[in-house]
């Protein structure tokens, strides 16, 4: 061959050999483009599932630090109002908590945490029960149940252990007089348990 020729022929022979990688690289992109278009048709198709799947999961298991099982899963099914347990109770403190957790010590939020989350999982047979047809009675129920939980929540999970300046921040955060309102099972739970001599001291100097 010519010598001439030759470039043309190296310029021809780079030409084919880049129009060959472009329509490689234009079929696996829409190899690629179609896989993705199929997977969000899929994510749409299954998103209603997965809300629902969502809130059964949150009135099943309440999650560690949050409010919405009040709301979501008792009040949208009681229907108590806002001065029932769930919302005038429950969700009230329970947001109260989490505003003003900066004014606890770092045993004291733990503490708040587990407590918020033992205080919402004791109700959790309740979530998921059918109620009644007396919505009243079902609410003063709900009410009954939920203060039962709160003496054991408090304690089992190290009250009695935190530091005096916790504790009057906790008060301060639920007030004495709610704190105290089921004094009886409290100051039961307080004389049962082990290491509570000084917390159980500092509530009847408070109340005093």
């Amino acid at each position: 061959m010519p010598l001439p020729y030759r470039p043309i022929l190296f310029t021809f022979s780079v030409l084919v050999a880049s129009l060959c990688y472009f329509v490689s690289r234009s079929s696996h992109y829409e190899s690629f483009y179609k896989r993705d278009v199929e997977a969000i048709q899929s994510n749409a198709q299954v998103s209603p599932s997965n809300s629902s799947n969502n809130a059964t999961d949150l009135c099943a298991n309440p999650p560690r630090g949050h409010c919405e099982f009040y709301r979501a899963c008792l009040e949208s099914k009681f229907h108590c109002g806002p001065d029932g347990y769930p919302l005038g109770y429950g969700e009230k403190f329970c947001q109260k908590f989490q505003a003003d957790q900066a004014e606890l010590s770092t045993a004291g939020r733990e503490w708040m945490l587990d407590t918020m989350q033992c205080l919402q999982r004791a109700l959790v047979p309740e979530a998921e029960s059918p109620t009644g047809a007396d919505q009243a009675k079902s609410c003063d129920d709900l009410k009954e149940k939920a203060f039962a939980s709160h003496a054991p929540c408090y304690i089992d999970n190290g009250l009695c252990t935190l530091s005096p300046v916790d504790w009057e921040h906790i008060v301060a955060i639920i007030g004495l007089q709610t704190l105290l309102g089921s004094w009886d099972a409290l100051k039961e739970t307080l004389e049962a348990a082990e290491g509570c001599l000084y917390f159980y001291a500092f509530l009847v100097a408070s109340k005093l």
